[in-house]
Order: C-alpha cells, then structure tokens, then sequence
C-alpha cells in the first residue's frame, strides 16, 4: 500500500475515534464544559506548550553544538517548523525530514542525522522508563515485566542500529536522492556523543522536564476547571497517555490521545469524562493554534528575508 494511502487511513481512523469520542461524551456538554473554561488557565497551559516545545529543540542543538557547530537559533526554528508539520497536517513528518531541514543551517548531513538518531533513543528510553514506573505504580501486573522486556529489546536495537556500521548504510539508502555521500561518518557522530556522559545526562534531565512540561498543560486546564489532583499520579498517567499516543496507529496520536486520556484519568482518578474530554479537545486545539502562529511566523520571516 502507498505510503500516503496509509498516513490518510491513519489520519481518518484517528477523526473517527475523536468524533464517536465526542459523540459519546455528549457534545452539549462539551460545550457547555468548554465555554466555561478560565482563559487565564489556558493562556499559561499555551505558555507552557511552547516551553515544551523550545526545550525539544534545545536538546538537538546541545548536540549539534557539541559536535563542532556554532549553530545558530535557526536549528530551533526547523525544529519548531518540523513539528508544525507533523501536527497540522494529516501526513506525518519523521525524524528523516527534521534531518533534511538541519542541513540548511550548513551541518553535514552525518551530524544531523546523529544529533537527531541519539535524542530519539533518549527521548523513547527516558519516556518507557517512566512508563515502566507508571505501571508499576498503577497496575502490579505480571504484564509490565513482558513491557520491560519489550522496552529493553528496543533499546538495545535502536542502540545497535544507531552506533553500528549498518546505520550508515541504511541512511545512505533513505538519502539516496540528497547528500548520501555526507553521511559516512554517523556512527562516529553518534558514539561522538553518546561518550559524553555529562553532555548525555543534560539530555535525559532536559527530557524530564520536557516530560513534565508536557503533562502540566493539561493539568493547567483541569485547575482552570477547578479540578484539583495529585500532580505525581497524574503525571505518571500522562507518561502512560504519551506512550499510548506515540504507537502508530493514527497520526501524531489523534484521537487515541484522547480516549486515553478519557479512559485512564476517569478510571485511576475519577475525574469526570466530560471534563476530560474537553480538557483534551482544548489541548489539541492549541496545538493547532500552536501551529497557525508558528506558520505565520516562518512565512514573516520568509517575506523578510526575501523582500
């Protein structure tokens, strides 16, 4: 099947599960929920979105910099613009094309591709060990030691595939079209890095607190709904609701965010669903808004650039 077809099915499916969500909550109210959310609320929760996301760019550009660049602050700006992409549009943009967009600020194609490779493998060590956690706290399951096995499987694979000679590779054969000579020398890139243990420790804490910045945009909301909650559980279950999200069953997690969202913070803490629902629908509204800003602001910059 094409790969456009498949995004646009994912895309679909995840409308769907959001529609029969709102659907099923109740839509007068959602709205009567919505309109009386505190606007003071949801402008920080904005605040605190666009933190999250400046703090993602900054762990490329440690990296980045780390490697021999003095890179400017338009590596935060591809970073920014990449995830515009990949949230308001119904076909994903992958680490490939964030890598395809650093390359504009004058590094080589190996370094970029490096910088980007090492944080996803922190980014996706540091949330499924959280989640780990989370379910351990949650659940006491036999089921979470057949997640830990999974979790370290991956690690190790991602590991293998990063820091080996393979990457190349098969990098080369993704960037066959652009610069696939540039890429010899990845994995040194890579290792470059990953030997670094102060430089890799100022990943992982970034990541935390990235991780907990993301959960505080939706706590803000609840607080504007004059829901008060154990913010330790219900970071903890929005570990879970990331993790979730991040399967690619639809894309950037539309509509599985949501009924996630619905159905582990009503069940592990009571919180009423149509206030979940409309928390979670305002979220993903400012994403959105989110975006439409950022877009306005890359093409301003564009106009300027090009006057």
């Amino acid at each position: 099947m094409d790969k456009k077809v498949l995004q646009f099915i994912e895309f679909f499916i995840g409308i769907v599960i959001l529609v029969i969500l709102i659907y099923r909550t109740g839509i007068k109210d959602i709205y009567s929920t919505v309109i009386q959310a505190n606007l003071l609320y949801v402008a920080l929760s904005f605040l605190v979105l666009f933190i999250t996301l400046l703090l993602g760019a900054l762990n490329i550009k440690i990296f980045i910099d780390y490697l021999g660049y003095q890179s400017s602050f338009r590596v935060i700006g591809y970073y920014l613009f990449n995830w515009v992409i990949s949230q308001a549009f119904p076909f994903r943009v992958s680490s490939i094309s964030l890598i395809a967009l650093l390359t504009r600020d004058n590094i080589k194609l190996k370094d970029c591709a490096a910088a980007t490779f090492v944080d996803r493998i922190t980014t996706f060590g540091v949330l499924f060990s959280l989640a780990a956690v989370s379910l351990l706290y949650f659940f006491r399951t036999r089921s979470i030691y057949l997640y830990i096995i999974f979790f370290v499987v991956f690690l190790i694979a991602a590991s293998i595939f990063t820091f080996s000679g393979r990457s190349e590779r098969i990098l080369i054969a993704l960037f066959k079209k652009f610069k696939s000579g540039h890429l010899t020398g990845f994995t040194l890139s890579s290792k470059t890095i990953a030997k670094n243990k102060l430089l890799m420790m100022t990943n992982i804490m970034i990541t935390l607190v990235k991780h907990v910045f993301q959960a505080l945009v939706p706590y803000i909301i609840f607080l504007g709904f004059n829901v008060k909650v154990n913010f330790i559980e219900f970071f903890l279950i929005s570990i879970l609701i990331i993790t979730i999200a991040s399967l690619p069953i639809t894309t950037s997690g539309l509509g599985i965010r949501e009924l996630s969202a619905v159905a582990l913070y009503s069940k592990l803490m009571g919180i009423d669903t149509v206030i979940i629902t409309s928390t979670y629908l305002i979220f993903l509204s400012l994403k959105y808004i989110m975006s439409m800003f950022l877009l306005l602001g890359h093409l301003a910059r564009y106009l300027y650039l090009h006057r």
